[in-house]
């Protein structure tokens, strides 16, 4: 069993190696239920006023369902149901997002571009290729 510092390690680790040609902020966002995950990478490329988005390979995803599962389990913690790993050069951050933060109770297609407002300025994505290797 990991630690919660493994988790954010490993997390960390990889969204950096899936954005080797960011030119700043890296986004890894994932929303979780029992059962469910979806995680996206977005980051802006150098060259290109975009966001990227990318859908991160299997293990990767995994790896953040574990934590999603680990985090549920230890005691005393609140289930999130989404993640937001951020990595600003050599600083990171995590904002858990519970389900009486969203309304109806879970994520809508709005919340993600609010939270990539918050987090680069702008929600303007470029989603013409997210399945694409790195």
């Amino acid at each position: 069993m990991a630690t919660v510092e493994q988790y954010y390690q490993e997390m960390g680790g990889a969204a950096r190696a899936l954005a080797q040609n960011a030119s700043g902020r890296i986004a890894l966002l994932a929303h979780a239920e029992d059962g469910f995950i979806t995680v996206t990478l977005f980051y802006i490329e150098r060259g290109n006023p975009q966001i990227r988005c990318v859908f991160p390979p299997e293990p990767v995803v995994k790896n953040v369902y574990d934590f999603w599962e680990e985090w549920g389990r230890s005691e005393g913690d609140k289930p999130w149901m989404m993640m937001c790993l951020i990595i600003d050069n050599d600083d990171f951050t995590i904002d858990f997002l519970y389900p009486d933060e969203f309304e109806d109770g879970f994520p809508g297609p709005d919340d993600e571009a609010r939270l990539l407002t918050r987090y680069f300025g702008s929600d303007d994505v470029d989603r013409s290729n997210p399945d694409v290797e790195i």
